[in-house]
């Protein structure tokens, strides 16, 4: 997660632009207020951003491409709670996939679909999705497809603990991925 994050100072310059799409690959979701973790808002000069990991959202006041303010503020009454020198953007979600890997879903999919299988309309959504640097719900489940069947718990190394909240439930959710996945590929 750390790789992916990006800081914003104060007194720097900044693409609105170029932070937008960043904060777009990252998987945030662009909406009219931000109200819940991972959105952001536009409105002129100023970018609000709901960090998944934060308790209030954020508030960046630019004047052309320099960023004057940042404010921690209360996403009910849209009041500043404090301002701020700096803040670390980190990425909604745990897995992030690129135009790299759409490119070897796509040929996954070409080899599925030669050897006769058909491949749902859904994951077609997804590897678009992926190859566009949009998230979808769901994404996740193409990792193994990926990294040669490599669980997505791997990305937290050698060393990560894996706590099962309902074991049973989260057994036949795997069960029934794994068949899902043989079945395709």
């Amino acid at each position: 997660l750390r790789d992916n994050a990006f800081e914003l100072e104060v007194g720097k310059s900044y693409s609105v632009e170029s932070v937008i799409r960043k904060l777009a690959e990252l998987g945030f979701v662009r909406s009219e207020k931000v109200e819940t973790y991972g959105q952001f808002a536009w409105k002129g000069d100023i970018l609000d951003i709901y960090g998944p990991d934060c308790d209030n959202p954020i508030r960046l006041d630019f004047f052309d491409d320099e960023l004057e303010k940042i404010k921690e503020f209360d996403p009910v009454e849209q009041l500043s709670i404090r301002e701020l020198e700096s803040t670390v953007i980190y990425p909604r979600r745990e897995i992030m996939l690129g135009e790299e890997d759409a490119d070897v879903l796509m040929e996954l999919f070409s080899e599925g679909e030669a050897a006769g299988k058909t491949i749902p309309v859904e994951l077609e959504e997804l590897v678009n999705a992926v190859e566009e640097e949009h998230y979808l719900p769901g994404m996740e489940e193409l990792y193994p497809a990926l990294y040669d069947g490599a669980p997505p718990i791997s990305i937290f190394g050698e060393d990560a603990k894996l706590v099962w909240y309902d074991y049973a439930k989260c057994r036949d959710k795997a069960d029934a991925l794994f068949k899902e996945f043989d079945y395709l590929y």
